[in-house]
C-alpha cells in the first residue's frame, strides 16, 4: 500500500511538472508566483502558502515560500 502511495505521489508530481518542462523548451528561464492550499481537519480554513518558483533549464527549480514565513 505504501509503495502505491509513493508511486501515485510521484506520478502526480510528474504530471504537475510536465507544463513547466514544456515551457522550458521554449524559454530557458521560467518564473511564476504560486498559491498552495492545504485542507486539514483540525483547521477551519485552508492553510495557504504563497511564494515564487523559478525554473532554469539544465539547472533545476527554486521554490521560495514567502508567506507564511
Amino acid at each position: 500500500m505504501l509503495l502505491l502511495m509513493v508511486w501515485s505521489s510521484t506520478l502526480a508530481a510528474a504530471n504537475a511538472l510536465a507544463p513547466i518542462e514544456a515551457e522550458l523548451v521554449r524559454a530557458p528561464l521560467v518564473r511564476a508566483s504560486f498559491v498552495q492550499e492545504r485542507t486539514m481537519k483540525v483547521l477551519k480554513r485552508p492553510l495557504a502558502t504563497r511564494g515564487q518558483v523559478t525554473a532554469v533549464a539544465g539547472r533545476g527549480v527554486l521554490w521560495q515560500v514567502l508567506k507564511p514565513y
